[in-house]
């Protein structure tokens, strides 16, 4: 059974679990990563609310993370979570099927 979201004070994160096949995986995206990507523009945003208010884009990124050989706990940066990102192969989160797209190899490619 999953663990529902909920804010951690001390971390200043929202941990919340991922289902990725037959696992759960745990992971965790920061109060900041949350506000300057989905809400730059308030001063009253809530980390809890607009983690669920993204949850799919946000899980989707643990899959990424996952699908790139991450491990559990994963701990998403802006890097992860930035617009534009290529989906998963397989929608259903199945991570030993689904092939990471060129943005979830690394860095970004160098500028010329």
């Amino acid at each position: 059974m999953a663990q529902d979201a909920f804010f951690h004070q001390a971390s200043d994160a929202v941990r919340f679990s991922v289902q990725i096949g037959d696992e759960l995986v745990g992971a965790t995206i920061g109060r900041l990563t949350l506000h300057y990507r989905y809400e730059p523009r308030r001063h009253d945003d809530d980390a809890l609310a607009t983690y669920r208010a993204h949850a799919d884009e946000i899980d989707t990124a643990v899959r990424r993370r996952v699908a790139a050989g991450s491990r559990e706990p994963v701990m998403l940066r802006e890097w992860d979570v930035r617009p534009n990102q290529e989906p998963l192969a397989n929608a259903a989160g199945d991570a030993a099927s689904s092939s990471p797209g060129p943005a979830a190899q690394g860095d970004p490619p160098a500028a010329n």
